[in-house]
């Protein structure tokens, strides 16, 4: 059962997306390294951002919501809770092995299980905080252009709830990234060329349903000289039927 959840076509996407974020911010955590620095240091400045603007604005949006926050703030929380606590988790490896006399590395049980659980809520924050910012563009977009009133609070604190999750997805896409996935095309251009594989395949399997017509070779008239026919006298019938 869970098998067939995994590869339906759904889950199937949803991966995808999820890998072409990944890969998005995979080429920002390169040049991140290539310059020597450590992803953590960036992962935990971003991540502590997010928690204080979500910390910060907490009340506010599940009053927007009319909800009460208090059966709401664990899970309103969580994933920036989470994520800062995985930085330090990560800092305090990183300081273990850089302190350590030994050439390899120590495997911490923890880190996979660290990493799965931000595998599983890092695009949900992604696509929330997308969703909340759009929102707010969105409104602005129509105050400025149809001059529709617009809840400029409301539409502030929305705005900073949603740079707060996008910013703990961010700091959960950044721990994650993967080298491997900047070697591959882009998701739109593996989409295109899917696209273009398929038109062509349905292109000819409809040739082949589509019946051809039979050509037959087109009948000349050959006049031939000599072997007793009169060729003046043909000419001459020739002349009079088109007079007449």
């Amino acid at each position: 059962m869970l098998d067939e959840i995994k590869n339906s076509k759904p889950a199937r996407a949803v991966k995808a997306l999820d890998r072409e974020v990944l890969r998005q911010y995979s080429k920002v955590a390169k040049r991140w390294e290539d310059k020597g620095r450590d992803i953590y240091h960036l992962s935990s400045a971003v991540g502590i951002s997010s928690l204080i603007l979500i910390g910060i604005t907490g009340n506010r949006f599940f009053d927007i919501l009319g909800i009460s926050s208090e059966n709401f703030k664990f899970m309103y929380l969580f994933p920036a809770c989470w994520d800062n606590v995985d930085n330090l988790h990560g800092l305090r490896r990183k300081r273990n092995e850089e302190l350590s006399d030994s050439s390899t590395k120590a495997i911490y049980p923890a880190e996979r299980f660290y990493t799965t659980v931000n595998r599983a809520i890092r695009l949900p924050c992604f696509l929330s905080g997308i969703g909340m910012v759009g929102k707010t563009v969105y409104d602005a977009y129509n105050y400025l252009l149809n001059g529709e009133p617009i809840a400029l609070g409301e539409d502030f604190i929305l705005a900073q709830t949603g740079l707060g999750f996008i910013g703990t997805a961010s700091s959960m896409y950044l721990k994650d990234r993967d080298p491997k996935l900047l070697q591959k095309d882009p998701l739109w251009k593996r989409a295109y060329e899917s696209a273009k594989s398929k038109y062509h395949e349905t292109k000819e399997k409809i040739g082949e349903l589509v019946p051809k017509p039979i050509l037959e070779p087109a009948r000349t008239v050959h006049i031939m000289f000599g072997a007793g026919i009169n060729n003046r006298n043909i000419i001459g019938k020739i002349c009079r039927y088109m007079l007449h």
